[in-house]
C-alpha cells in the first residue's frame, strides 16, 4: 500500500502540511518496505483554483492509496472518495509523527529520500 502524507519540508522530520491541496510536497510511503519517495507539489500550489483536484491526479497516477493529512476541501475530498482513495485527516506534528498515529501500518524504520533524517 502506498500512503501519502502532506509535508511542508521534503523529509519525514518535516512539519505536516495541514492543507491537502496546496501542500508543498508529499511524502508517498510504501507501507510494505519503507521506502519513501518525495513529490514536488508545487505546481498545484500556484494554480488560482483546482489544486486539491490536481494534486488527486496527482497522488492516483503514483499509486497511492491512503491520503494523511491534515484537512481537505469539498472538491478533492469528492475526488478522493472517487478514485477510492482512503482519507486520514486530522494529521499534526512532524510526518513521522502523523504516520506512527494515523497510519500504524507503516513500519518505524523509513528509508529513502524522505526519511534521511530517520
Amino acid at each position: 500500500m502506498k500512503i501519502a502524507i502532506s509535508a511542508s519540508e521534503p523529509t519525514v522530520d518535516g512539519p505536516v502540511d495541514p492543507r491537502f491541496g496546496r501542500a508543498r510536497f508529499f511524502l508517498i510511503v510504501d507501507s510494505d518496505s519503507g521506502a519513501v519517495e518525495v513529490l514536488d507539489n508545487s505546481g498545484s500550489t500556484e494554480l488560482p483554483h483546482g489544486a486539491g483536484i490536481a494534486t488527486v491526479e496527482a497522488l492516483v497516477r503514483r499509486g497511492v492509496t491512503t491520503v494523511v493529512t491534515g484537512q481537505v476541501g469539498p472538491k478533492a475530498e469528492t475526488g478522493l472518495r472517487a478514485a477510492g482513495l482512503d482519507i486520514r485527516t486530522g494529521a499534526v506534528g512532524t510526518c513521522r509523527e502523523a504516520l506512527a498515529f494515523l497510519a500504524p501500518e507503516v513500519p518505524t524504520g523509513l528509508v529513502g529520500a524522505g526519511a534521511a533524517e530517520g
